[in-house]
């Protein structure tokens, strides 16, 4: 008798955590939701795909009987010069031009400011 009572207190406690569940949805329906969303998404990334054509194409179109900025052989050899000039330069070179920069820099110089107890940030670090 023990038994049975114990088993069909067993059987009522699983009965009732399965019909507490949710029901999981449909397989087609979770095939659905999933074609929706990547629909959506992929609709939004074609019209930005095609709004950024669009205005590609009317600056080219608008920039199309201009000059060109490089028309002549030197002036080309000058621009191609000077780009080659700037990556000859090693991070050593452009630090050291940085730093006698700085060192002929006589702008006054602002002291930081000293801590104190009263701040925020120091009380809060001093209270953990």
């Amino acid at each position: 008798m023990k038994r049975r009572l114990i088993a069909a207190a067993i059987g009522a406690a699983f009965a009732a955590s399965v019909g507490a569940q949710a029901p999981a949805p449909s397989a087609e329906q979770a095939q659905k939701d999933k074609q929706e969303m990547v629909k959506s998404t992929t609709e939004g990334a074609q019209k930005a795909t095609a709004r950024t054509s669009a205005e590609g194409s009317a600056k080219a179109a608008a920039t199309k009987n201009q000059p060109k900025k490089l028309t002549t052989k030197e002036q080309k050899q000058q621009t191609v010069k000077s780009v080659t000039e700037d990556d000859k330069k090693s991070a050593a070179v452009k630090s050291a031009e940085g730093s006698a920069k700085a060192a002929a820099d006589t702008s006054p110089r602002v002291a930081p400011p000293k801590p104190t107890m009263e701040q925020k940030e120091l009380k809060k670090a001093g209270t953990n």
